[in-house]
């Protein structure tokens, strides 16, 4: 448990409270040093009081507003457990180095930070709020389904984000594309094959027949 992270958390002008809790769980996960945390999806839900779809919604919300980065898991371990880094003051985001351990006699792949040291987000004689970006600037979600399919084709990805290199931005308008259960689908694929969706999308070449796969894909998530 981190009580500078845990106090970094609570300081964060987040109005919706399943979020702010969520926010908080991984806090309390988290090392002040590096930031990084790796709570399964049950343990954030039962922290948080929610379930854990509300959980998969929310963390790319967290990660587009600037609060956290979600480090994905690597591709083929079905019982991957994703790596969170918190964005605290003082730790940079090339700081820290992600070591690949495996179970004893298992073949699983699990993310452990390396122990290098950053500054800590918050002491007892540094209590300064951090400005960073709020929930609340975000666009509501009918505003990002209709930017998604704006253009004479009808594609999704013909309008930008503003900020090109945000891809949690664009995720959230893929996953409102897709519909339900999109963050579901988005959060369980490799990480490579999400990249590969951002990069249709800003080029335009995410198109229906490709939605329609991915909502396939959904309904068995």
């Amino acid at each position: 448990m981190s009580i500078q992270a845990v106090a970094w958390a609570l300081e964060q002008q987040i109005r919706d409270p399943w979020t702010k809790l969520i926010l908080i769980s991984l806090a309390n996960h988290a090392d002040h040093t590096t930031g990084l945390c790796w709570p399964s999806m049950g343990l954030i839900g039962r922290e948080a009081s929610c379930r854990r779809e509300t959980v998969l919604r929310k963390l790319p919300e967290l990660e587009a507003a600037g609060f956290i980065e979600i480090i994905r898991a690597a591709k083929g371990d079905r019982r991957r457990v994703h790596t969170y880094r918190l964005l605290l003051p003082g730790c940079a985001p090339h700081a820290h180095q992600i070591a690949k351990t495996r179970r004893a006699g298992g073949a699983r792949a699990v993310v452990r930070p390396a122990h290098n040291r950053c500054e800590p987000a918050i002491t007892t004689t540094n209590h300064q709020r951090t400005v960073i970006p709020s929930l609340k600037s975000l666009p509501s979600r009918d505003e990002r389904a209709k930017e998604a399919f704006q253009g004479d084709g009808g594609e999704a990805g013909a309008s930008q984000p503003r900020d090109r290199s945000d891809d949690g931005a664009v995720q959230l308008q893929i996953a409102d594309a897709i519909g339900d259960r999109g963050w579901s689908l988005l959060m369980a694929l490799p990480s490579d094959e999400v990249g590969q969706l951002v990069a249709k999308f800003r080029t335009g070449a995410l198109d229906r027949a490709t939605l329609n796969e991915l909502r396939l894909r959904a309904m068995s998530v």
